[in-house]
This record gives C-alpha cells, sequence and structure tokens, in this order.
C-alpha cells in the first residue's frame, strides 16, 4: 500500500481498535452463519454437489470455525498450525451443534480483540507433510492479517454455502447475501 492509499484510508483504526474491528466483523459473520444452521435440516446440511466440487454446508461450518478455532488457539502462544485443526465430522449434520459451535469460536475470537492488530505471530498452512512435523514451514504474519485472512476465509465458504443452498432450492433471508465480504455494501454506499 502506498503512503497515499494510507493517508485517504480516512483515519481507520489501528492497533487494538483495528483487531477489535476485525474481530466484530468474523463475529457478526458468525452469528448469521449460526441463525442459518440453526434452522436447516440434517439433510440440507449433509448435501452436497459433487459436479461442484465442494462437500456440504455442514462441511463448509464446519472447517469455518476449526479454522477459527486455530486462530484463537495460536494467537495467545503467537503460533498458528492451521494444519494441525481438528477434523470433527461427528457434528456435521446437526444445526444446532454447528450454531453452538459457531458460537463458541465468535466467543473465543472475542479475547483477540485486546491483541494489537500489528502483533507478530508464526504460521503454518497448507505446508505438505506438517502434521506432526516438529518443526519448519512457518511463516510471519501478524494478528491483523490473520483477522483479515479469517474473513475473507469465512466469506469464501460462506457464498460456497449460499451456492449449496441454492443449488438444493432452499431460499430465505438468512442464506440472502450470507457470502458476500463486509467490505462490500461499505464500498457500494461510498460509491454513490
Amino acid at each position: 500500500m502506498s503512503a497515499a492509499e494510507v493517508a485517504s484510508d480516512g483515519g481507520a483504526p489501528s492497533g487494538r481498535a483495528a483487531a477489535a474491528r476485525r474481530v466484530e466483523e468474523c463475529r457478526a459473520l458468525f452469528a448469521r452463519a449460526a441463525a442459518l444452521a440453526a434452522r436447516l435440516t440434517p439433510a440440507q446440511l449433509a448435501w452436497t454437489a459433487p459436479a461442484l466440487g465442494y462437500g456440504g454446508v455442514g462441511a463448509q461450518l464446519r472447517h469455518v470455525v476449526v479454522f477459527a478455532d486455530e486462530l484463537a488457539s495460536g494467537a495467545r502462544i503467537g503460533r498458528v498450525d492451521y494444519d494441525a485443526r481438528a477434523r470433527d465430522l461427528a457434528w456435521e449434520c446437526d444445526g444446532a451443534a454447528i450454531a453452538r459451535a459457531l458460537g463458541r469460536a465468535a466467543r473465543r475470537l472475542a479475547t483477540l480483540a485486546a491483541l494489537d492488530e500489528d502483533a507478530p505471530l508464526a504460521v503454518r498452512q497448507d505446508e505438505p507433510g506438517a502434521r506432526g512435523c516438529a518443526r519448519g514451514g512457518f511463516t510471519r504474519s501478524s494478528i491483523g492479517r490473520e483477522l483479515r485472512a479469517l474473513a475473507s476465509h469465512t466469506v469464501h465458504h460462506l457464498a460456497v454455502v449460499e451456492l449449496l443452498l441454492h443449488a438444493q432450492g432452499v431460499a430465505g433471508a438468512p442464506s440472502r447475501g450470507l457470502g458476500i465480504a463486509p467490505s462490500t455494501p461499505r464500498r457500494g454506499a461510498r460509491a454513490r
């Protein structure tokens, strides 16, 4: 980002305030996903679209939860290993369990709001052979960068959820616009 871009940022918050804002964006996404999950049937959660190459709605939401859990767990010690995340498939078809898990993950993320967004992290993700590897494969990152990645990652999976629900013929307000980044409505408002 250039100095001009930083200067035109409109006094965007930095440090803890920026981390808190990013945490709230993630928590809002999780709240919408939880409201949706709670109203879906096990069949709707399990339905997959092999032609699209995606797991079911439940799998998408489980993945978001465990990704957030790894960030919340690792951020406090300065080391996040996304490759070590648990992949418990047992609750993928239980909307109430998914909603509870999303709520727990959102509460855990809230603890990150007290951290400075520039706080350094060592992060490992998608490192071939990383599971159980004692060292190597970690890169430098920050709380702010990982919160941005979590929001983007969550929006991506929620867009897949919306696509899967649409393909099933499931309609409803909780899923409308689910896969739209929080910045999209803000940008649209500024353009008007």
